[in-house]
This record gives C-alpha cells, structure tokens and sequence, in this order.
C-alpha cells in the first residue's frame, strides 16, 4: 500500500466562520486512504472537536497573533507634537500624513521580522517533524503570510485558499510567486486576485458546498412552525446571516415594512447575531423593526444550529448585503432547501443565483426593489413552488459535497504529478 500523502491545513478563524464549515466539509469527503490531513489551529475555538470527531489530527496554538505575542507599536514621533503647535494648519497636516505613513511602514516591516518570520520557522519545523507533503492554508495570502514562507523554506507545495477579497501590499505580490496553487471560491473572487497579482494559471475556481442531504430531510410538517409561534397560513421571510451593518439588514426591514402593507400574514425570521461587544447593533435592529411596525411580525432568533429546520418553516430567502459577497454559503443553503432566494446582484450571487430561475437578482441597498421581488413571489405561489425546485435541482448539480472533494483532490494530484511530492 502506497504511503498516504500528508496534508497541514492552516485555519486561523477565531469564531464560527464559513471558512471553517468549508474546511471541516471538504475533510468528512477526502480519501483517507489516499490523505493524511491534519489541521493547525490559530485559536482554541469550539468548532475543533468536529474535526477530532472525523478522527483528524488537531494542533492549536491558542492564538500566537494575539496582543502580546506582537511587537509593542512604537509610538509616533516627537516632533508630531512639536508640528502641532507650528506652522501653517497644511504644513501640520501634510508632514503628520507622512509621519504617519512612515509609522506605519515602520509598524509593517517589525512585524514581518518579529511576528511573522518566527511564526514561519515555528511552521516548517511542524512540517518538517510530521512529514508533511502539501501545505493548505485556508484562506488569504494577507492571513497566510509565515504560511506561504513556511512552505517555501521547507520545500513543499503550497496551496492557498482564496475566500475573500483582498488587497496585497508588495509583500504579498512577492510571496504569490510562491503560491503553487490558488483555490477561488468563486469566479469574481479569482478575478479580484488576479488583478492584484495571483498567477491566472495557477488558478482554478472551486465552489464552497454543503452537505445536500441534511436539508432535504428537514420539511416542515407544521411542529417547527408551532415552535416558532408562527401559523399554519403565515407567510414567512427569512435572512441568514451575522448582524453586521454590510450584511444589510436595515434594508431588509425597510423593505418588509413595505410588503407587510400587500401581506397582512407576513412574518420575519433573523437568523443571526452580533459579535460578543458588538450587541448594540442587534440593538439598534430591534428598535428599527419597532419603529417600522415590524415589532410584532419580527423574531430575531440570534444563532441557531438548526438552520435546514429554519429554513423549511420559510417562504422566501432574502440576502440583503450592500457590499459584494465573496461567496455566499447562505445562498446554497437556501437553494438546498428547495426555497426561492431574493439576492443582492452583486459579487458571487450571479454566478449562484439564476435570476427568474432559481432565484432574483435586485440592486443592492435599494429597498423598494427587494419589497417588490418578495411581494411578487408571495403573491404568486405557482411561481415561488416552480422557483424552489429549480433551486434545488441547481443546488444538487453545482454544490454538492462529493463534487467539492473531488475539485480539490484532482488539485492535490495535479501537483503530485508535477513532481512536486512522490506519490
């Protein structure tokens, strides 16, 4: 029998993450008879004992970029202050501009030398003592940095797995070269990186996806609606999703005030929360849907496990978000489900989202065009019914698990057969 080719995947999420969902599906999938995969944590998070669960090997470092563990800033220079007390106003301004520009160059290069190069070399040793073939890092090259060099110094392919925008600096661009293989999780995602300075052929888009099966044996057979204090003949809308200002929401409820005046049985689900100090917002939501009226027909259900059961008491999926969607797990999810999605044309949601098939595309931010997509679907049950099994039947074709494992292993062994490890 052939020896199993080791895999150090690098996951540096400190909190529930789509990243860490992907990672955690893609491993249920890979052939552990051909794969050795063992996963480093940044951080000490809940979500690790599922992949000690798959029988994975987890390290934690308990977060080495944590303060503390970076350089102490060095404060601004004296002569900020002096500047401040002379001179012309312009003067002032233009010499703290570049003051600070310096400073925080300066900030930069002490930690590439201080935080950065050591935690490379704390990385190749991990390398080197477990044999390790390919080195995964599960996100950006900007989060994947001592990664990437990692992986140079100790000789072994790297692989990096773009799942957001992102802006390289010089750096970056240098350690790109690098980078044997990126994985886009979506075709705007490749482009963005490419323009910064990502190799095209060394690129290939593969889409996140979901394990299709835990949402079609979740229907709703009226006990979950009951849970939720909702009535058999409500109409029910939901969004899914963390409650951070770019995510939408103010939209969302501007636009349900609106529909509630067509859809006097409306009621709304808001799957999601706010980060631990950040609760104000979720504050200011609830005040916005009382303000709208909306006070009564609004659950906000904070975070929830059981989002297949969510989503089988729903009529309409909304995703509401004003800056473009890297990817959008929540599109899938509801596409899964067999449920109509109303997205927000941007970022990833066209390459998901089939409008006036799957799915409708409005314009971001434009509340009036959301209301208008929900009421008409509401109206239109025959529609909704027909839009919701197309959705599916989308979601079994493009984003099933089986489909996502096999993409990334073909990576794995395109790389094995360019001489890169010895099969």
């Amino acid at each position: 029998m052939n020896k199993r080719i080791k895999i150090l995947y690098v996951e540096m999420a400190h909190g529930m993450g789509g990243s860490l969902v992907s990672l955690h599906q893609l491993l249920r999938g890979l052939d552990r008879e051909r794969y050795e995969p063992i996963v480093l944590f940044y951080w000490d998070i809940p979500y690790i004992q599922r992949f000690r669960e798959l029988g994975v090997e987890t390290i934690v470092w308990s977060g080495p970029r944590q303060e503390g563990d970076s350089p102490v800033p060095v404060p601004l220079p004296t002569a900020v202050n002096h500047l401040r007390q002379q001179g012309s106003r312009l003067r002032r301004l233009e010499a703290q501009r570049s003051l600070r520009k310096l400073y925080h160059a300066a900030g930069f290069y002490a930690r590439t030398l201080f935080q950065t190069l050591p935690l490379a070399l704390r990385i190749r040793r991990l390398v080197r003592s477990r044999g390790v073939d390919i080195v995964h890092a599960n996100d950006l090259v900007v989060c994947n940095r001592e990664v990437i060099m990692a992986a140079r110094m100790s000789s072994r392919p790297c692989i990096c797995h773009i799942r957001a925008f992102e802006s390289y600096t010089p750096l970056d661009r240098f350690l790109a070269q690098f980078v044997d293989r990126f994985i886009f999780i979506s075709l705007c995602i490749a482009q963005d990186s490419i323009r910064q300075g990502a190799e095209p052929t060394k690129g290939t888009v593969i889409y996140n996806a979901l394990d299709l099966a835990e949402f079609l044996q979740s229907y709703d057979d009226g006990a979950e609606r009951a849970r939720l204090g909702l009535a058999p003949d409500d109409r029910v809308v939901g969004i899914l999703g963390r409650l951070v200002p770019w995510k939408g929401h103010r939209v969302f409820l501007e636009a349900m005030a609106r529909v509630a005046r067509q859809v006097p049985n409306l009621r709304c689900l808001i799957v999601g929360d706010a980060a631990p100090g950040e609760q104000a917002y979720r504050a200011e939501l609830e005040a916005l849907a009382r303000d709208l009226g909306l006070g009564e027909r609004c659950k906000f259900l904070g975070w929830r496990s059981d989002v297949p059961a969510l989503l089988s008491v729903m009529d309409v999926l909304v995703h509401a978000s004003l800056d473009p969607e890297p990817f959008g797990r929540v599109l899938i999810e509801g596409m899964a489900a067999a449920k109509p999605v109303v997205a927000a044309d941007g970022g990833a949601c066209p390459e998901i989202i089939e409008h006036g098939v799957s799915g409708l595309l409005v314009p971001p931010g434009e509340a009036q065009a959301l209301a208008d997509a929900v009421a008409g679907l509401l109206g239109d049950p025959d529609r909704l019914h027909t839009m919701g099994i197309m959705a599916r039947h989308q979601a079994e074709a493009r984003f099933s698990i089986d489909e996502h494992v096999r993409q990334v292993e073909r990576v794995y062994e395109e790389l094995l057969g360019r001489g890169g490890v010895a099969p």
